[in-house]
């Protein structure tokens, strides 16, 4: 499994470098076009909308993917997605009801910004054709069509970069609500059929007794996701709706600039937990002594690769950010280092969660360590933000509760399963380049930082190797997978 694994998640990562590289050049025209003052008001209705839209999620998805995997035909298959389907829209109809005829008394009680009421109106119907992506796309990873799905996610990110461009340049800040209804349109027209020529013929619709037993398994994996998934969108949302009862929208503009970054350079995690999930579930109930060894190995590598990525990201941060939007965002440049360091955090506990917790069933820890990392986030920003630290205060705020998050997850999986997927190797190798983060604050100049970023890259590659996780040898291992990818046959 280990060199299937690899390949899928080679595939998945080259996915998500094109699809990340299209959203990136999207948002930074579209920041460009509007003023600071409009993307605040954007990052607040996107917030309001993210906590709406993420109580219609109820784990329907993830609960999909997991049962998907382990059915044999694709007739059993699709009587999950048309019971998903079906549980999904009547959960958000009346949530995007509610969020129509509540829209005005939000902007105008609330946050007294009267250009959100429509928008808001806007995405009541959106939302609709949302869930219903969501559940086409887990249909495709549960049944491991990954060529499928990855070629989707190329496309709706090439579609939505045109359509995006296009209507904020010339519909200002309301085409980016238009644009967003009609990728969402496109989104569900492609999957639809995509999933449609994919059980041809063998599409069963399930019967009473089926459906309600369906439901029944999707609920006790769902229900878990559902309250996880709201614990996540409400960290990484209500810090933003916080932080507009005291800031004005210029300072959360700016938070959101630094959001936007951080978001991007979630792609590889995201990428390995995209196959890990329907992968390692199946893994874990075929031999759990190979799986412990595999995902333990499997992780080490993407670790010392992504934690180096992001590290770098944060050196030269500023550079790119002067690039791309010239001096225009320059408060964002404290910002960057909580968020972007908040984000690699919470991409390993996302891929922890997809790798270990999801596949073992550890569903109420899950819970706990989610709940830890909203409140104790929620209950810092209130404070740095009382204590007058502005934007400052957000970003240090959801920091601290993903770091205590990361670590209580990481003990709940020890206590559970006796096994430990962080090790002392992994903690020498993140302190060799804990310097670059205080290069960052000290050396504004390009060739210091040049000169100490490649001495502690070098020692850092170095003990990865002496360490024996990460080598040239499996550079080059990864080169003949590859090799055989072209000679394996066909997934369709």
């Amino acid at each position: 499994m280990t060199e299937e694994l690899i390949k899928y998640q080679s595939w998945s990562i080259a996915t998500r470098i094109i699809t990340t590289t299209f959203g990136f050049i999207q948002g930074i025209i579209i920041i460009r076009i509007l003023t600071p003052s409009e993307y605040g008001l954007i990052g607040i209705v996107l917030a309001i909308v993210g906590l709406v839209g993420v109580l219609e999620h109820f784990g329907l998805a993830s609960g999909s993917i997991r049962e998907i995997s382990v059915t044999n035909t694709i007739s059993e298959a699709s009587k999950i997605l048309f019971t998903a389907l079906f549980v999904r829209l009547a959960i958000t109809l009346p949530l995007a009801t509610g969020l129509f005829f509540a829209s005005n008394y939000i902007s105008n009680s609330i946050y007294h910004h009267t250009e959100i009421a429509f928008p808001l109106k806007l995405y009541s119907l959106i939302l609709l054709f949302q869930g219903g992506q969501d559940i086409g796309s887990a249909f495709l990873s549960g049944l491991q069509k990954f060529k499928q799905l990855f070629l989707f996610q190329i496309s709706n990110s090439l579609m939505g970069l045109l359509i995006f461009v296009s209507f904020v340049k010339y519909k200002g800040y309301i085409g980016y609500f238009f644009a967003t209804l009609l990728l969402s349109l496109f989104s569900i027209t492609i999957l639809l059929i995509m999933n449609l020529r994919l059980t041809k013929k063998k599409f069963i619709f399930p019967n009473k007794l089926e459906f309600f037993q369906i439901f029944k398994n999707l609920f006790n994996i769902g229900i878990i996701v559902y309250i996880v998934k709201i614990l996540y969108v409400a960290w990484q949302k209500v810090g933003l709706l916080i932080a507009g009862l005291y800031l004005l929208p210029k300072e959360i503009g700016y938070i959101n600039f630094a959001l936007f970054l951080s978001l991007k350079t979630t792609f590889i995690p995201d990428a390995i937990s995209v196959v890990n999930l329907p992968m390692m579930s199946k893994k874990y109930n075929e031999d759990i002594i190979s799986f412990k060894k595999e995902l333990k190995d499997n992780f080490s590598k993407m670790f010392v690769v992504v934690l180096f990525g992001y590290l770098a990201f944060i050196l030269y941060s500023k550079e790119i950010i002067s690039l791309i939007v010239g001096s225009k965002y320059f408060p964002s440049f404290s910002l960057v280092p909580f968020f972007v360091l908040s984000f690699l955090l919470y991409s390993l506990i996302n891929l922890i969660g997809a790798s270990v917790i999801f596949p073992a069933l550890l569903l109420k820890e899950a819970i706990y360590y989610y709940l830890i990392l909203c409140f104790a986030s929620f209950s810092a920003i209130w404070l740095f933000l009382s204590l007058g630290f502005r934007s400052l205060g957000v970003a240090i705020g959801i920091f601290l509760g993903v770091v205590l998050s990361f670590v209580s997850q990481n003990i709940f999986i020890y206590i559970k399963l006796r096994f430990s997927i962080l090790d002392a190797r992994l903690g020498l190798l993140s302190l060799s380049l804990f310097p670059l983060l205080l290069i960052y604050f000290i050396f504004p100049n390009l060739i210091i930082k040049a000169i100490c970023f490649l001495g502690l890259s070098y020692l850092y590659f170095s003990l990865s190797k002496r360490f024996g996780i990460l080598d040239f040898k499996n550079i080059v291992r990864v080169g003949i997978i590859y090799k055989k990818l072209r000679q394996a046959p066909k997934i369709i």
